[in-house]
């Protein structure tokens, strides 16, 4: 069975139902505990990211893909935002800060049918996915931190968990590590998507005035 064909089982399928009906059921009120919703996603996620990883050759091109557009996103926010900042510093005590988010579910995902849209609102609402509150990746001037830091590193690789060979040198950065594995993400969720908006807010003096897409 193919990567494909496991996502489109009757298993998968099931539980993604599930999901679907729990959501609609209740979008946004969920036990502090993290009981229902959560607990469907965790499941899905494991079950998926147990196939998926047996097959994880088949998938070397899109998580290799998949990492250089995250960081190529990241990197467009870092410098924007601290273009942003550079200007609005002579203002005073200001701050610049950034989001950086997937931007809808991916066309390239083997699986496209009608529920897609709908389990990819769940998967991005920070209710029920608390790992993608910040979105993909934050940052925020004024910092020290440099790019490298913001990554976990130009020359780390994040690739606990993954098969050490096929990942060998890949530099996989810290943003991919934690939203695949601190986040309701499965890998599959993830790897296909090439596409990331931002969006910043300018603050001085407390006050937001400016708020605007990057």
């Amino acid at each position: 069975m193919t990567v494909k064909e496991f996502l489109e089982s009757r298993l998968i399928q099931n539980i993604e139902w599930e999901i679907i009906h729990a959501y609609n059921q209740h979008p946004i009120v969920l036990r502090p505990d993290g009981f229902g919703g959560r607990h469907l996603l965790e499941a899905r996620k494991i079950i998926i990211n147990d196939f998926a990883l047996q097959h994880q050759a088949e998938l070397m091109p899109d998580i290799i893909a998949f990492n250089d557009a995250l960081r190529e996103a990241l990197r467009r926010t870092y410098q924007r935002t601290k273009e942003v900042y550079d200007v609005c510093k002579v203002l005073g005590d200001v701050s610049v800060n950034a989001e950086c988010y997937m931007d809808g579910y991916p066309p390239l995902h083997p699986v496209q049918n009608e529920d897609r849209e709908e389990l990819w609102e769940i998967l991005t609402d920070d209710s029920w996915n608390p790992g993608y509150s910040f979105g993909v990746g934050s940052i925020g001037f004024p910092v020290e931190d440099s790019f490298s830091d913001l990554i976990g590193g130009e020359d780390d690789n994040w690739n606990e968990h993954l098969d050490p060979q096929l990942t060998a040198n890949l530099h996989l950065i810290m943003q991919f590590h934690t939203l695949w594995e601190h986040s309701g993400f499965a890998i599959t969720d993830l790897i296909y998507c090439r596409d990331f908006n931002s969006g910043f807010e300018v603050d001085y003096s407390e006050c937001n005035i400016l708020s605007d897409k990057l």
